[in-house]
């Protein structure tokens, strides 16, 4: 844990002193305490503190004055593109659509502008050329990227590439792989929701399913973030344990080994990873599943929130920009909070809460606890009515997700028997909007805060921290006495 610490505070100390550490007095630094660290074992902790703070100094370091290869491409040359993710309409007057590409020639993640496009005419696999482009890289001096900069640089985009909808030509598409695989399916599960629900009910079952929530209106939008339930709409770690605890049982049930169960998982969590675009949430929970079954086949103890850490401190060494993404923060803050204060909460709500309701409010008090002052900072709000809407929608989303699963495997029989099924899934849906609208729409559901700083969010979780730390001991010293007592 102290490792991803002490990275963490080398990559914030370099970015607000400003601080630019030139690489070779950087190697030479972490040399000199890798030696020392083999030299002195007795302070080997506070050796890899300091290692780790530098190397997360020097990476951020080296993320800042990283240079495109793009950029450096002759730009009376075309390019070719492969797109990775579907155009949006953006601009003032949307007067371009944006999509998220890979350059070939440089294997570079970019964004490119396609203007005098009306509406999407490529796919995610579409293979497209450019010409007469424009590059900018994504650089804080720049005035095209702005007060985005760490947005972009936290998404691994290098450069914004601005090209007429006249000066692109569509050379092919990508048939195979898990991207095309992943897109295959979403296509084909839009197309299912289009068609066998309403336009309101199916545009939040695409949101829930794909976390994606271009699908809905800005009005619904608004419901789900007043009334402290976005989450829904966001694939997160719910979501993955949904897939898994689904597809252990469906697979049990037709009689397939435990192993060869694990390993199929893998491959759909892959596809589904593909099939909504890696977003941070899905990397964080799909990759300590991963984790977890490596342990399994090794035979080795696994450890969630050490493999958490260790997955974040990957993460931040390849790209420590990263840090500054709100769902990269959400992710591992509520993981956090879940897996620390959970026990803690539902040992002291038990006697108090009935059992069908504790856990669940365990874990939605964990989550709200541990991302509050992330939600406030970012989105100067404070909703006042999230405990109670999670406790009515939460429980409602586990056998959506599920019975929703079992209507797309149904919807491949040529007989259409999931309409019963579909039934159901439009009464949640249906269930699910009311308690949003009403939840967001009642006299007290949350407060703006408009003056919250830094430092603020900093105190907080020193304060959580220590409050932890003062209960655990004082729990810790009750077993002690306990076991005094017995002895004597």
């Amino acid at each position: 844990m102290y490792i991803f610490f002490s990275l963490l505070s080398g990559i914030m100390i370099a970015y607000f002193s400003n601080f630019r550490l030139k690489t070779p007095i950087a190697i030479y630094m972490l040399i000199a305490i890798v030696a020392m660290l083999l030299a002195m074992k007795k302070h080997e902790k506070f050796f890899i503190i300091a290692l780790f703070i530098i190397l997360g100094g020097m990476l951020y370091n080296f993320s800042v004055n990283e240079e495109s290869i793009t950029s450096y491409v002759n730009l009376n040359n075309p390019i070719e593109v492969l797109i990775i993710n579907d155009g949006i309409q953006k601009g003032s007057f949307k007067t371009y659509m944006e999509y998220e590409t890979i350059v070939k020639i440089t294997n570079e993640r970019s964004l490119i502008r396609v203007y005098n496009s009306s509406s999407s005419l490529f796919e995610v696999g579409d293979i497209i050329r450019l010409y007469k482009y424009k590059v900018n890289p994504i650089d804080s001096s720049n005035e095209v990227i702005g007060s985005f900069y760490n947005i972009y640089k936290s998404r691994g985009i290098k450069n914004i590439i601005d090209v007429n909808m006249d000066n692109i030509y569509r050379v092919g598409a990508k048939t195979f792989g898990f991207r095309y695989f992943g897109n295959s399916l979403r296509r084909y599960v839009e197309y299912y929701f289009d068609q066998s629900f309403s336009n309101r009910e199916g545009s939040l079952l695409k949101s829930i399913i794909f976390g994606n929530r271009g699908y809905m209106p800005p009005e619904m939008i608004a419901h789900f973030s007043k009334s402290g339930t976005a989450h829904i709409i966001a694939v997160s770690g719910l979501h993955i344990g949904l897939l898994i605890v689904f597809l252990d049982r469906i697979l049990k049930l037709i009689k397939i080994r435990k192993t060869y169960i694990k390993i199929i998982t893998v491959f759909i969590l892959l596809l589904y990873s593909y099939a909504v675009n890696f977003p941070v949430s899905i990397v964080r929970a799909s990759l300590m599943y991963y984790l977890y079954i490596a342990a399994f086949f090794l035979e080795r103890k696994y450890d969630a929130i050490n493999t958490m850490m260790l997955i974040a401190v990957i993460l931040l060494i390849l790209n420590p920009h990263i840090i500054f993404s709100v769902s990269f923060q959400l992710s591992f803050c509520a993981t956090f909070g879940i897996l620390v204060l959970y026990p803690l909460i539902y040992s002291r709500l038990e006697g108090f809460v009935h059992k069908s309701i504790c856990g669940l409010l365990a874990v939605t008090l964990s989550a709200q606890i541990a991302t509050l002052p992330i939600l406030v900072f970012h989105f100067n709000y404070l909703s006042i009515i999230s405990i109670v809407a999670n406790l009515l929608i939460v429980p409602v989303i586990g056998a959506l997700i599920s019975i929703t699963l079992i209507s797309i495997i149904l919807s491949l029989l040529p007989i259409n028997i999931a309409i019963f099924l579909n039934f159901l899934i439009n009464l949640l849906l249906k269930y699910i909007l009311k308690i949003a609208e009403i939840s967001s729409e009642s006299l007290f559901s949350g407060i703006t805060i408009e003056f919250i700083q830094l430092y603020h969010v900093i105190i907080y979780y020193v304060v959580i921290v220590l409050i932890y730390m003062l209960v655990k001991s004082r729990k810790q010293f009750g077993i002690y006495t306990w076991r005094i007592n017995n002895e004597l």
